[in-house]
């Protein structure tokens, strides 16, 4: 009987292939060399060259790398672009670098000849190892981007649509025109990306992933500068005539700048590209006044513009793009489909068989009894700061659901193995709803934290599990910065309370949401303590299971992004975590508490700082190994390798040994590990049943015996309502959310089967989150860690720096980057 087989939306790549390709390249000017260095102080250039760099690549995506060193090529291209336009792009930036005219340039500057010179691939030898993985990727955006397409989605748009070559933050993608289905309707582009990547254990052959999404725009005004996120970059598109250039060079480009809003609210121009870009603009405009009147810059006669959307840059309450995230699985499918008949001499990878038996293999879906690690006369506090109608609604539902019993006597218990005593406190909520003061918000944040210490007091039994449910009033409806979630949370946790919030009925909810809602936040605070659904049982594991990670955040007053290496221990039942530079174990409750205190991170500034978060993952395995007589599985982050981590980057990549070296004697006999990636270099895909191309949502842990590679597709969310079959087109107003797929690469065993059940182990261990159920995007033991975040009282609100959202949405939600982006015509 045939099986479910996954097909990967990437393609083998054999590089000879390419050695014929056109490839053209030009000599950086001595004259100019000299000049860009005659201010130098000792190591350091008075100007910029990257900038330059910035702007050439990001105006002619066709150049696909640029070196300043003196004994290689400038510029290298897959195309001859004009070079007398090239020329006066530079004397500009040269003459605004100096702070004069072109006209007042050294004559021997001024007066220079550009020249491309043509070569082959195969003949030229500068870095091409390096620059391959740019150049590759844009030669086949460029090659898609420069046809005529007609596009046939069944049920979905059918039609000619054309495609603009984008480089778009370092990445390859062609972004069609805008397309939406009805007049009054909003509209949005689809995007393929392309990518080259190696494999996780095998440096060559390369292979060419290929990601299709969606662009959104903004289709209506902000109402307030607030809308927008201070902390992350924004995007429009711009479309002009621009009579600097006396060609059609920028037919199928686009150039990319960014802006932002400043501390004092202001919308500007980020990264002084206004000034870098002025020479080939020439229209004068700025941000603000596009992203209050989008529709006015839509299509006009000799400009135009499309304000790149996205949740995590636009926060106004109101959905200002008329679209709502995600691609249709038929659209994603079926521009696949298309792409492979256009490149129809690249090889696709071989085809991934699921491995799973769905009886055997599977865990259920049990939640209770809850499983844990507490002494039987461990008492739980549970208080509702909520409204009355909510706090009765919780009640019930829990008790209905059975999540508690009611002993004979009216008190509760926690349905657990073995159960424990509930006392639940009604609570007046009025004070923790209210949102800070908003004349000083960072005196106003610590005025609350001290109110909450003071007023609510601490719980000064450590015994007792102290869990808080709050309610208060979704993010937009406070005033900016006025939020009082995370001073209620580092507050509360100050007298050693877990806290989880939730939002009030809303008129229009379902009683089925409303129960929903209820649930997870409970179970929210459960998983918080520790807990773990009934199904954890069929594991049957009897080693210990170890996980190691590192939790990013923005440092309040150093702002700066740093670091808090994280291990976690478990067995069967008990779950501990150990944190940045301490020796002991504790449960997830305490290490909450203590991060919320005080807490060490590392910055990565040095090489010191690499060696100390591996010395302290190092010892803490070492510490369980004396510990203990269990073998272990320890589940590492492929996030890890960012992090100067060399021997978990991909062309490094040992299957049958560790990527690390630890000095045990039993280590090599008692260990086993288990790298988890959901990085970008994991590809798209689909799942074809039985061998058939079929749109569906099945799930399964898949094996790519070429490669001894597992990928692992979870369960979709129970709550994702929206049809398989729905388009973005169709349905430009719902979101459409997709499985992801995680890949799972055991290491240090070359044995086939003892590499499935390690594999199988990472794969279930995805669903072991009480609060989910569906599966989680990491298993367990790298999970759960992800609480501690919003934990840490010396991390900001917002995430990372440079952590501008990407706009390319695969997902409803994805971590969006969006620019702003420029077309020439």
């Amino acid at each position: 009987m045939t099986k479910d087989q996954l097909e990967l939306f990437s393609f083998q790549i054999d590089e000879k292939m390419f050695e014929h390709e056109k490839i053209f390249y030009m000599t950086l000017p001595q004259s100019w060399r000299d000049f860009i260095g005659k201010d130098k102080n000792k190591y350091r250039l008075k100007v910029k060259p990257s900038n330059l760099s910035k702007k050439l690549q990001a105006l002619f995506p066709s150049i696909f790398h640029i070196s300043w060193k003196k004994d290689e090529p400038w510029l290298y291209s897959d195309k001859e672009i004009n070079p007398h336009i090239i020329k006066l792009i530079c004397l500009n930036w040269l003459a605004y670098e100096n702070t004069r005219s072109t006209e007042e340039l050294p004559i021997n500057v001024q007066n220079i000849s550009l020249v491309w010179k043509c070569g082959k691939m195969r003949d030229l030898s500068w870095k091409k190892d390096y620059w391959k993985y740019n150049w590759i990727p844009g030669l086949m955006a460029a090659k898609f981007a420069n046809q005529t397409h007609y596009i046939t989605i069944e049920d979905g748009y059918n039609g000619n649509l054309t495609f603009h070559h984008v480089y778009f933050n370092g990445k390859h993608e062609c972004m069609s025109e805008p397309i939406r289905r009805k007049e009054n309707g909003g509209y949005f582009s689809y995007v393929i990306r392309f990518s080259l990547k190696n494999r996780a254990g095998l440096p060559e052959p390369s292979i060419i992933n290929v990601s299709f999404g969606i662009r959104r725009f903004l289709q209506r005004g902000i109402y307030k500068n607030s809308d927008i996120n201070n902390r992350r970059k924004g995007s429009i598109l711009v479309s002009i005539s621009n009579p600097f250039f006396v060609e059609k060079v920028f037919a199928n480009s686009y150039v990319q700048l960014k802006f932002k809003k400043t501390k004092n609210g202001e919308i500007t121009w980020a990264d002084g590209v206004d000034k870098l870009f002025a020479d080939v603009l020439q229209v004068p405009f700025q941000p603000n006044d596009i992203v209050n009147n989008p529709n006015s810059y839509y299509k006009g006669d000799n400009f135009s513009a499309l304000v790149v959307y996205s949740d995590l840059v636009f926060e106004s309450k109101y959905n200002l793009s008329k679209v709502i995230g995600g691609i249709g699985l038929p659209e994603k499918w079926a521009l696949f489909d298309y792409l492979k008949s256009i490149f129809s001499e690249l090889n696709p990878l071989n085809t991934c068989e699921n491995i799973l038996s769905k009886n055997k293999d599977s865990l259920g879906k049990n939640v209770l009894p809850l499983q844990h690690a507490y002494s039987p006369d461990t008492k739980i506090c549970f208080e509702f700061w909520t409204s009355k109608e909510l706090y009765d609604q919780a009640i019930k539902t829990y008790l209905k659901e059975t999540i508690l019993l009611q002993n004979s006597d009216g008190t509760y218990r926690l349905n657990a193995e073995p159960a424990l005593d509930v006392d639940i406190l009604f609570k007046d909520s009025t004070m923790l709803a209210s949102a800070l003061e908003p004349t000083n918000i960072e005196k106003a944040y610590h005025h609350r934290v001290r109110w909450i210490h003071k007023v609510i007091g601490p719980i000064e039994e450590q015994s007792q599990l102290t869990m808080a449910l709050v309610e208060i009033d979704k993010k937009d409806k406070y005033d900016e910065k006025t939020d009082p979630k995370s001073a209620n949370r580092i507050g509360l946790a100050n007298t050693n309370r877990i806290s989880q919030f939730i939002y009030p009925f809303e008129k229009d909810e379902s009683e089925n949401q409303k129960k929903s809602r209820l649930i997870n936040s409970f179970y929210d605070l459960l998983a918080d303590h520790g807990f773990l659904p009934a199904r954890v049982k069929k594991l049957n594991e009897e080693k210990e299971l170890i996980g190691f990670r590192l939790i990013k955040g923005i440092h309040k007053e150093k702002q700066k992004d740093v670091y808090l290496p994280v291990v976690t221990r478990i067995y069967k039942n008990d779950v501990k975590v150990r944190l940045f530079d301490r020796n002991d174990w504790l449960t997830v409750r305490d290490a909450l508490l203590s991060v919320s205190k005080n807490q060490k991170f590392i910055d990565f500034n040095s090489q010191d700082d690499t060696e100390k978060y591996q010395s302290f993952f190092k010892r803490a395995v070492r510490n369980c190994l004396d510990s203990s007589t269990a073998d272990f599985v320890i589940f590492l982050d492929a996030k890890l390798r960012s992090q100067k981590w060399v021997e978990l980057m991909n062309p490094n990549l040992d299957f049958r040994h560790f990527p690390f070296h630890l000095e045990h004697p039993e280590a090599e006999k008692r260990i086993k590990v288990v790298r988890v990636s959901t990085e970008d270099d994991v590809s798209q895909y689909r799942i074809n049943p039985n061998g058939n191309i079929e749109v569906n949502r099945n799930q399964g842990l898949f094996k790519d015996n070429s490669s001894d590679i597992y990928y692992s597709v979870g369960a979709r969310p129970d709550t994702v309502q929206v049809k398989k079959s729905s388009q973005k087109y169709n349905n430009p107003l719902k979101p459409i959310r997709h499985q992801r797929l995680v890949e799972i690469i055991p290491l240090g065993t070359g044995d086939e089967k003892e590499r499935d059940q390690l594999a199988k182990l990472g794969h279930n261990l995805r669903k072991l989150n009480i609060a989910y159920s569906f599966h989680t995007n990491l298993p367990y033991p790298l999970d759960i860690m992800k609480s501690l975040k919003k934990y840490i009282a010396d991390f900001t609100e917002d995430g990372t720096l440079n952590n501008d959202p990407d706009a390319f949405e695969e997902w409803v939600y994805v971590g969006e980057d969006e620019q702003l982006v420029f077309l020439f015509e």
